[in-house]
């Protein structure tokens, strides 16, 4: 903990240098501009598919670029060789970005369709599905170190991300569908817009809880493989 704070104090300041709050904000702006003069009859499954979307490139790309610029700068290859913890610094990055992205989704929510939500349900789903996004971001992003190079596969993740909607809209169906890492997410933001049985919202809670964890074991192989052995640190 005494390592885990000063680092999350750390992740914020630089999320804010960056212009990661700054550009969360104009993008839920638009968001809220594009979505809020929608028929009331569309407008719960339009805000559903806002916040849903948003958190995967939120969280992706955010997190890719917070590791790139760390790359750049040179800071990323110093941490490797201090006392931090992998699980710290994965832990920091995870909670900047989560509660970054869970504000700005809320805003939304808010400004749209007002807070008629299921809110446990919805917070639920957006941390999960913000902690995964930002995960699958540190495993997409660990072998690059130019935004040029990176861009080329982020429309394969963000694809990834978005499997559950084929089903969502019926354009697939396939038990195999709800193998996609964020299938648990999208059912709690489901649950948070309409009642949903306990069940469902416990088996969704697991799936999330499952792919964190293998996401977990995948950020930290691929950081160790492609950060830490280039530079002869270490990933505790």
């Amino acid at each position: 903990m005494k390592r885990l704070l000063p680092m999350l104090k750390m992740d914020v300041k630089l999320q804010l240098r960056y212009g990661f709050y700054y550009a969360a904000l104009f993008v839920t702006a638009v968001w809220i501009l594009a979505i809020r003069p929608l028929p009331s009859n569309i407008l719960p499954m339009a805000t559903l598919l806002v916040v849903f979307a948003d958190l995967g490139v939120v969280g992706l790309l955010f997190m890719a670029g917070q590791v790139l610029f760390e790359k750049g700068e040179r800071t990323l290859y110093a941490l490797v060789t201090t006392p931090l913890r992998f699980s710290e610094y994965l832990t920091s990055k995870v909670v900047s970005l989560t509660a970054l992205t869970w504000i700005v989704s809320l805003l939304t929510v808010a400004a749209t369709y007002g807070l008629k939500i299921d809110l446990a349900m919805f917070t639920l789903g957006t941390i999960g599905m913000s902690a995964i996004a930002v995960m699958v971001g540190l495993v997409a992003v660990s072998p690059f170190t130019t935004i040029s190079s990176f861009i080329i596969v982020v429309p394969l993740y963000a694809f990834v991300l978005s499997l559950p909607l084929l089903d969502y809209f019926g354009w697939v169906k396939s038990p195999l569908l709800y193998l996609a890492p964020t299938q648990g997410s999208l059912m709690l933001l489901q649950a948070a817009f309409a009642p949903a049985p306990l069940t469902t919202a416990a088996a969704a809670l697991a799936h999330q809880v499952l792919w964190l964890a293998i996401l977990t074991r995948l950020s930290r192989a691929r950081f160790e493989r492609f950060i830490v052995a280039r530079e002869g640190g270490h990933a505790e």
